[in-house]
C-alpha cells in the first residue's frame, strides 16, 4: 500500500493518466499524431517509473552490500589483531631456569 501512496507512483500515474487522455482526445478527433503521441507517452511513463524503482531498489541493496562488507573487514580486522598478539605472545623467550651443577670442590680428599 506504500507504494501506491509514493511520489514517485502518483508522478507516473499523472503522467499516464495524461497520456491517456491525450490519445483518447486525438482518437476522437480523428488526429492520428496525437492518438499516437499519446500511446507513446502512456509506455513511456510507465517505463520511467520501473526504471526509478530498479535504481532505487538497486541502490538499497548495494548500500546494504556495503555495510556487511565494512563490519565483516571490522571484524576479521579485529580478530587478526588478536590472532597477531596470540602469536606473539608465543614467539617471546620464556624465561627458562637452569640449575647449574654443583661446583667440583678442588678439596675433595
Amino acid at each position: 500500500m506504500e507504494k501506491f501512496k509514493s511520489r514517485k507512483f502518483l508522478m507516473a500515474l499523472a503522467a499516464f493518466l495524461a497520456s491517456l487522455g491525450t490519445g483518447i482526445t486525438g482518437l476522437c478527433t480523428g488526429n492520428e499524431a496525437v492518438a499516437m503521441t499519446g500511446g507513446i507517452l502512456c509506455v513511456v511513463s510507465s517505463a520511467i517509473y520501473a526504471f526509478c524503482e530498479a535504481y532505487v531498489d538497486g541502490a538499497s541493496v548495494k548500500s546494504e552490500t556495503s555495510t556487511y562488507v565494512e563490519n565483516v573487514s571490522v571484524q576479521s580486522s579485529a580478530k587478526s589483531d588478536e590472532l597477531s598478539k596470540a602469536a606473539a605472545a608465543k614467539m617471546t623467550p620464556k624465561e627458562v631456569q637452569v640449575e647449574t651443577p654443583p661446583a667440583a670442590d678442588s678439596t675433595v680428599q
